[in-house]
Protein backbone atom coordinates (compact mmCIF):
# COMPACT_ATOMS: atom_id res chain seq x y z
CA UNK A 1 0.00 0.00 0.00
CA UNK A 2 1.22 3.48 -0.78
CA UNK A 3 0.17 6.67 0.91
CA UNK A 4 0.29 10.27 -0.17
CA UNK A 5 -0.05 13.41 1.90
CA UNK A 6 -2.03 16.43 0.84
CA UNK A 7 -2.74 19.77 2.43
CA UNK A 8 -5.34 22.37 1.55
CA UNK A 9 -4.01 25.12 3.81
CA UNK A 10 -3.03 28.45 2.32
CA UNK A 11 -1.24 31.50 3.66
CA UNK A 12 -4.44 33.20 4.77
CA UNK A 13 -5.91 30.31 6.73
CA UNK A 14 -2.96 28.20 7.83
CA UNK A 15 -3.11 27.23 11.45
CA UNK A 16 -6.69 28.19 12.10
CA UNK A 17 -8.04 24.68 12.42
CA UNK A 18 -9.77 22.10 10.21
CA UNK A 19 -13.17 22.47 8.68
CA UNK A 20 -15.73 20.37 10.51
CA UNK A 21 -18.85 18.47 9.58
CA UNK A 22 -20.90 18.53 12.77
CA UNK A 23 -23.66 15.95 13.20
CA UNK A 24 -24.95 17.30 16.48
CA UNK A 25 -24.21 19.85 19.21
CA UNK A 26 -21.53 19.04 21.72
CA UNK A 27 -22.08 20.01 25.32
CA UNK A 28 -19.82 19.28 28.29
CA UNK A 29 -20.99 16.66 30.75
CA UNK A 30 -21.57 17.78 34.33
CA UNK A 31 -18.50 17.58 36.52
CA UNK A 32 -18.24 14.57 38.79
CA UNK A 33 -19.08 15.48 42.42
CA UNK A 34 -15.57 14.50 43.53
CA UNK A 35 -13.93 16.35 40.65
CA UNK A 36 -15.61 19.74 40.52
CA UNK A 37 -13.64 23.01 40.46
CA UNK A 38 -14.80 26.14 42.23
CA UNK A 39 -16.78 28.42 39.89
CA UNK A 40 -14.68 31.11 38.21
CA UNK A 41 -15.31 33.47 35.29
CA UNK A 42 -11.81 32.55 34.10
CA UNK A 43 -12.81 28.90 33.71
CA UNK A 44 -16.18 28.39 31.98
CA UNK A 45 -17.68 24.92 31.85
CA UNK A 46 -16.55 23.72 28.41
CA UNK A 47 -15.44 20.51 26.74
CA UNK A 48 -12.09 19.16 27.93
CA UNK A 49 -10.55 19.76 24.49
CA UNK A 50 -11.45 23.47 24.71
CA UNK A 51 -10.03 24.20 28.17
CA UNK A 52 -6.56 25.01 26.86
CA UNK A 53 -8.02 27.84 24.79
CA UNK A 54 -10.97 29.03 26.85
CA UNK A 55 -9.61 28.78 30.39
CA UNK A 56 -7.69 32.00 30.93
CA UNK A 57 -4.98 32.93 33.40
CA UNK A 58 -5.45 36.10 35.43
CA UNK A 59 -2.80 37.89 33.33
CA UNK A 60 -1.98 36.71 29.82
CA UNK A 61 0.08 37.80 26.83
CA UNK A 62 0.79 41.52 26.51
CA UNK A 63 2.10 43.67 23.68
CA UNK A 64 4.04 45.88 26.09
CA UNK A 65 7.70 46.14 25.15
CA UNK A 66 7.15 44.33 21.82
CA UNK A 67 7.07 47.42 19.61
CA UNK A 68 3.66 46.36 18.28
CA UNK A 69 0.97 49.02 18.12
CA UNK A 70 -1.77 48.85 20.75
CA UNK A 71 -4.64 46.55 19.85
CA UNK A 72 -5.68 42.92 20.01
CA UNK A 73 -5.26 41.83 16.36
CA UNK A 74 -1.63 40.74 16.57
CA UNK A 75 -2.05 39.16 19.98
CA UNK A 76 -5.11 37.28 18.79
CA UNK A 77 -3.27 36.04 15.72
CA UNK A 78 -0.41 34.76 17.89
CA UNK A 79 -2.95 32.96 20.08
CA UNK A 80 -4.82 31.45 17.10
CA UNK A 81 -1.64 30.11 15.52
CA UNK A 82 -0.21 28.61 18.72
CA UNK A 83 -3.59 27.03 19.51
CA UNK A 84 -3.22 24.51 16.66
CA UNK A 85 0.15 23.29 17.90
CA UNK A 86 -1.65 20.49 19.73
CA UNK A 87 -3.90 17.87 18.12
CA UNK A 88 -7.46 17.64 19.38
CA UNK A 89 -6.81 14.41 21.28
CA UNK A 90 -3.77 15.95 22.96
CA UNK A 91 -5.74 19.08 23.85
CA UNK A 92 -8.41 16.88 25.43
CA UNK A 93 -5.83 15.09 27.59
CA UNK A 94 -4.24 18.39 28.53
CA UNK A 95 -7.69 19.74 29.42
CA UNK A 96 -8.11 16.93 31.92
CA UNK A 97 -4.77 17.92 33.41
CA UNK A 98 -5.86 21.55 33.69
CA UNK A 99 -9.00 20.52 35.54
CA UNK A 100 -6.95 18.42 37.96
CA UNK A 101 -4.46 21.25 38.50
CA UNK A 102 -7.10 23.88 39.28
CA UNK A 103 -8.96 21.55 41.65
CA UNK A 104 -5.64 21.01 43.44
CA UNK A 105 -5.16 24.79 43.61
CA UNK A 106 -8.72 25.20 44.92
CA UNK A 107 -8.07 22.76 47.77
CA UNK A 108 -4.86 24.63 48.66
CA UNK A 109 -6.52 28.06 48.37
CA UNK A 110 -3.98 29.10 45.71
CA UNK A 111 -4.78 32.55 44.33
CA UNK A 112 -5.36 33.10 40.61
CA UNK A 113 -2.20 35.18 40.36
CA UNK A 114 -0.15 32.31 41.82
CA UNK A 115 -1.52 29.73 39.39
CA UNK A 116 0.00 31.36 36.31
CA UNK A 117 2.88 31.78 36.20
CA UNK A 118 3.08 28.70 38.40
CA UNK A 119 6.03 28.53 40.77
CA UNK A 120 8.28 25.44 40.57
CA UNK A 121 7.34 24.51 44.14
CA UNK A 122 3.63 24.61 43.29
CA UNK A 123 4.13 22.21 40.38
CA UNK A 124 6.36 20.01 42.55
CA UNK A 125 3.64 19.86 45.22
CA UNK A 126 1.04 19.02 42.57
CA UNK A 127 3.12 16.13 41.18
CA UNK A 128 3.89 14.84 44.68
CA UNK A 129 0.18 14.83 45.52
CA UNK A 130 -0.69 12.71 42.48
CA UNK A 131 2.31 10.36 42.70
CA UNK A 132 1.29 6.88 43.79
CA UNK A 133 -2.35 7.44 42.81
CA UNK A 134 -2.08 7.95 39.04
CA UNK A 135 0.28 6.46 36.48
CA UNK A 136 3.52 8.29 35.77
CA UNK A 137 2.44 8.76 32.16
CA UNK A 138 -0.82 10.42 33.19
CA UNK A 139 0.96 12.78 35.59
CA UNK A 140 3.51 13.66 32.91
CA UNK A 141 0.68 14.45 30.46
CA UNK A 142 -1.05 16.61 33.07
CA UNK A 143 2.12 18.63 33.69
CA UNK A 144 2.59 18.99 29.92
CA UNK A 145 -0.95 20.36 29.79
CA UNK A 146 -0.19 23.01 32.41
CA UNK A 147 2.94 23.95 30.46
CA UNK A 148 0.98 24.16 27.18
CA UNK A 149 -1.60 26.39 28.89
CA UNK A 150 1.17 28.76 29.98
CA UNK A 151 2.68 28.83 26.48
CA UNK A 152 -0.64 29.39 24.70
CA UNK A 153 -1.57 32.33 26.91
CA UNK A 154 1.88 33.90 26.91
CA UNK A 155 2.68 33.19 30.56
CA UNK A 156 6.31 32.36 31.49
CA UNK A 157 7.00 28.72 32.33
CA UNK A 158 10.14 28.72 34.47
CA UNK A 159 10.66 25.36 36.14
CA UNK A 160 13.61 23.78 37.93
CA UNK A 161 14.23 21.29 35.10
CA UNK A 162 16.35 18.86 37.14
CA UNK A 163 13.79 18.80 39.96
CA UNK A 164 10.88 18.41 37.54
CA UNK A 165 12.52 15.50 35.70
CA UNK A 166 13.34 13.77 39.00
CA UNK A 167 9.77 14.17 40.22
CA UNK A 168 8.33 12.73 37.00
CA UNK A 169 10.73 9.77 37.13
CA UNK A 170 9.70 9.15 40.73
CA UNK A 171 6.01 9.41 39.79
CA UNK A 172 6.61 6.80 37.10
CA UNK A 173 8.23 4.43 39.58
CA UNK A 174 5.35 4.97 42.01
CA UNK A 175 2.71 4.07 39.42
CA UNK A 176 0.15 1.85 41.20
CA UNK A 177 -0.22 -1.69 39.95
CA UNK A 178 -3.84 -0.99 39.03
CA UNK A 179 -2.65 1.56 36.45
CA UNK A 180 -0.22 -0.78 34.72
CA UNK A 181 -1.16 -2.84 31.69
CA UNK A 182 0.51 -6.09 30.85
CA UNK A 183 2.22 -6.31 27.48
CA UNK A 184 -0.07 -7.81 24.83
CA UNK A 185 0.84 -10.01 21.92
CA UNK A 186 0.95 -8.19 18.58
CA UNK A 187 -1.35 -8.94 15.67
CA UNK A 188 0.14 -11.43 13.20
CA UNK A 189 -0.76 -12.68 9.75
CA UNK A 190 -1.91 -15.92 11.37
CA UNK A 191 -4.36 -14.01 13.58
CA UNK A 192 -5.71 -12.09 10.58
CA UNK A 193 -6.15 -15.35 8.68
CA UNK A 194 -8.22 -16.77 11.52
CA UNK A 195 -10.37 -13.64 11.68
CA UNK A 196 -11.00 -13.42 7.92
CA UNK A 197 -13.79 -16.08 7.71
CA UNK A 198 -15.92 -14.01 10.11
CA UNK A 199 -16.13 -11.10 7.67
CA UNK A 200 -18.62 -11.01 4.81
CA UNK A 201 -16.99 -8.57 2.40
CA UNK A 202 -20.23 -8.18 0.46
CA UNK A 203 -21.54 -6.19 3.45
CA UNK A 204 -20.42 -2.59 3.78
CA UNK A 205 -19.78 -2.77 7.55
CA UNK A 206 -17.73 -5.96 7.36
CA UNK A 207 -15.77 -4.67 4.37
CA UNK A 208 -15.06 -1.38 6.15
CA UNK A 209 -13.86 -3.03 9.36
CA UNK A 210 -11.73 -5.58 7.49
CA UNK A 211 -10.16 -2.93 5.25
CA UNK A 212 -9.42 -0.77 8.29
CA UNK A 213 -7.85 -3.69 10.15
CA UNK A 214 -5.65 -4.79 7.27
CA UNK A 215 -4.67 -1.21 6.43
CA UNK A 216 -3.56 -0.59 9.98
CA UNK A 217 -1.63 -3.87 9.96
CA UNK A 218 0.22 -3.50 6.67
CA UNK A 219 0.93 0.22 7.05
CA UNK A 220 1.93 -0.17 10.74
CA UNK A 221 -0.28 2.82 11.53
CA UNK A 222 -2.00 3.88 14.70
CA UNK A 223 -5.73 3.39 15.08
CA UNK A 224 -6.34 7.12 15.47
CA UNK A 225 -4.90 7.74 12.00
CA UNK A 226 -7.59 5.71 10.22
CA UNK A 227 -10.55 5.88 12.58
CA UNK A 228 -12.68 8.46 14.40
CA UNK A 229 -13.96 8.10 17.97
CA UNK A 230 -17.57 9.05 17.23
CA UNK A 231 -19.74 10.40 14.43
CA UNK A 232 -20.83 13.36 16.55
CA UNK A 233 -18.09 15.47 15.05
CA UNK A 234 -16.11 14.41 11.98
CA UNK A 235 -13.03 16.41 11.10
CA UNK A 236 -13.81 16.78 7.42
CA UNK A 237 -10.30 17.86 6.51
CA UNK A 238 -8.48 15.34 8.73
CA UNK A 239 -10.54 12.13 8.52
CA UNK A 240 -9.90 9.71 5.64
CA UNK A 241 -12.92 9.31 3.36
CA UNK A 242 -13.69 7.01 0.44
CA UNK A 243 -12.83 9.77 -2.03
CA UNK A 244 -9.30 9.84 -0.61
CA UNK A 245 -8.57 6.33 -1.90
CA UNK A 246 -7.80 5.37 -5.49
CA UNK A 247 -6.64 2.15 -7.11
CA UNK A 248 -4.24 1.28 -9.91
CA UNK A 249 -3.86 -1.52 -12.41
CA UNK A 250 -1.11 -2.98 -10.23
CA UNK A 251 -3.46 -3.78 -7.35
CA UNK A 252 -2.11 -0.91 -5.32
CA UNK A 253 -4.25 1.42 -3.27
CA UNK A 254 -3.24 5.03 -2.76
CA UNK A 255 -4.67 6.77 0.29
CA UNK A 256 -4.39 10.52 0.66
CA UNK A 257 -3.79 11.49 4.29
CA UNK A 258 -5.22 15.02 4.68
CA UNK A 259 -3.32 17.44 6.92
Amino acid sequence: MATQTTSSANSSTVGLGPSRAVYGPQHPHPYKPSHTPKPSPLRPHVLAKDRLRLWRPLVGRSSRGSGLPPGDDDLRRIFDVIAVAWAEGTAETYGSGLLSFHIFCDTKAITEAARAPAAPTLIAAYISTLAGFLSGGTISNYVSGIRAWHILHGVPWAMNVAELEALLRAADRLTPASSKRQARMPYTIDILSKLRPFFDLSKYLDASVWSCLTTLFWSTSRGGEFTVKTLVEVLARCAIKSVDASGTSYRMLYVNLPL
